[in-house]
């Protein structure tokens, strides 16, 4: 076999790119502040055929939480209760299956 495998400390697989490795279906960008979208949606069907995953990027503030939902061929972005006001921070997320 080729390829890369990730174990923990117990000798669990924890990545195995011999069967099965992720691929980036698209990206979303929503912002903190009181202005822009604080939430954002898509759809894509190709989130049907395999497990979903979110790879944040951006300056990461412990405040702004921002939650990301898989349901179906839906992906949604949404912040916490409490949103940082003082400034406005994109935030992308890319989202694809594995």
């Amino acid at each position: 076999m080729q390829g890369l495998q990730v174990f923990d400390a117990n000798g669990n697989v924890l990545v195995d790119t011999n069967k099965r490795i992720g691929k980036i279906l698209g990206q979303m960008t929503i912002y903190s502040g009181s202005s822009g979208d604080r939430t954002a949606t898509a759809i894509d069907d190709r989130l049907t055929k395999g497990k979903p995953f979110y790879l944040l990027m951006g300056e990461i503030r412990e405040k702004n939480k921002i939650f990301v939902d898989f349901n179906g061929n839906q992906v949604t972005l949404r912040f916490g209760n409490y949103v940082d006001t003082y400034s406005s921070i994109a935030y992308t997320v890319l989202y694809g299956v594995c």
